[in-house]
């Protein structure tokens, strides 16, 4: 009666499958010598040369050496005559779990002992660990990819921007980080509490990585007080405040950090030709700063209010 081993006909499917996989990644001129000549070693089921095994299993021969020193793994066997290093293609399910453990930056002193003695609990330790790694390094690129991705779409605005005129425009709501009140003493400028602010912005959670900016109570704070915001903000998509949604007034300016120069008026006067009342808090963003200008006078910050057509 004809018995079907489950397990050797995976492993004949899988092994099938790699010499696909690495055929698939050859030009037309090498398509048909290569195919020919693997599937010669798959169904005579012949030891492989390292030159081989490294291309089947798209690893380094060096790597294989390195692997073999370390003793995760080793050939099958070796020609007493050279020395030259042999391979089995039934060792080839084996390399992937090897390979798949190195790409996690698992230590080989780890993989020798996993893969000497197959043990679940062992296993699944490994893995619980590996997947905190993992989803630390995840949290890790996420935050600098929201980094990247908010000072890309400042600049873009920025470069995009019409800086002498001012308009009304309708903005989503966007995610904050208001910081605490600012406490100004005689003679101070903005560079006191922000010096406060960078000192302790480990204890309070801001990432200073993100672009910075202000927030003023009302317009007449802004107007009476421009170098003085009420708050700092951080522009971090993470942020647990918000600017709401709805109609604002946007206008732009140039000049050092919370130098607006006139825009307040011209915002005022604006407002006052088109039937505008200005409510509640103005927002100013950097769009071009530090980061990618020279001269601190022409900085070009973003100077946004809600708007309520009378």
């Amino acid at each position: 009666m004809f018995m079907l081993n489950i397990e050797a006909l995976f492993t004949h499917i899988m092994l099938y499958l790699c010499i696909l996989n690495y055929i698939s990644t050859l030009t037309n001129d090498d398509i048909f010598v290569e195919k020919q000549h693997f599937q010669e070693v798959f169904l005579m089921n012949r030891e492989l040369t390292i030159l081989e095994f490294s291309r089947l299993a798209n690893i380094e021969p060096s790597k294989l050496r390195h692997w073999e020193a370390s003793k995760v793994f080793t050939p099958i066997s070796r020609d007493p005559t050279n020395n030259y290093r042999y391979y089995s293609m039934s060792q080839l399910l084996s390399l992937i779990f090897v390979a798949s453990l190195s790409n996690l930056a698992v230590p080989l002193s780890t993989i020798a002992k996993l893969h000497k003695k197959r043990d679940p609990e062992l296993l699944l330790e490994l893995f619980h660990n590996v997947e905190r790694a993992l989803l630390a390094k995840m949290r890790e690129i996420n935050l600098h990819f929201m980094m990247i991705h908010t000072r890309r779409e400042l600049i873009s605005i920025g470069i995009k921007a019409n800086e002498m005129t001012l308009s009304v425009i309708y903005s989503e709501s966007k995610p904050i980080i208001i910081c605490p009140r600012n406490d100004y003493e005689p003679g101070d400028t903005y560079s006191e509490p922000l010096s406060k602010l960078v000192s302790a912005s480990g204890d309070r959670q801001i990432n200073l990585s993100f672009p910075i900016g202000g927030i003023y109570d009302n317009m007449d704070s802004f107007i009476t007080s421009g170098c003085y915001p009420n708050h700092f903000i951080s522009i971090n998509p993470a942020g647990k405040h918000e600017r709401k949604a709805g109609e604002f007034l946007v206008g732009y300016t140039r000049g050092s950090y919370f130098d607006v120069g006139d825009l307040p008026q011209r915002m005022m006067e604006y407002a006052k030709e088109h039937s505008l009342s200005l409510v509640g808090r103005v927002y100013i963003v950097y769009l071009h700063e530090v980061s990618c200008i020279t001269d601190s006078s022409q900085y070009l910050a973003e100077c946004s209010v809600e708007v309520k057509r009378k």
